[in-house]
């Protein structure tokens, strides 16, 4: 999958299904994470971004990064 910041290399979805995370490759050489949850508002549901990385110089940084900063990664595997 594509989007705005970069490719997707892994996504990882949390046990509920409400939260989501990927870590992308930037057209640049470097890595983030984006994390995303879901909502609904007002009769429609969507999915936010609620938490972008900094740049990491490796796909294992970024994930190692998100397993510390988000607490339903952290707390998955």
């Amino acid at each position: 999958m594509a989007c705005v910041f970069g490719k997707a290399l892994r996504t990882f979805t949390s046990e509920d299904g409400k939260s989501y995370l990927d870590i992308l490759a930037r057209e640049d050489g470097l890595f983030q994470f984006l994390a995303y949850a879901f909502t609904e508002d007002g009769g429609y549901e969507y999915w936010i971004p609620v938490q972008i990385s900094g740049y990491y110089d490796s796909a294992d940084a970024a994930e190692t990064d998100a397993r510390r900063t988000v607490p339903w990664f952290r707390e998955s595997n």
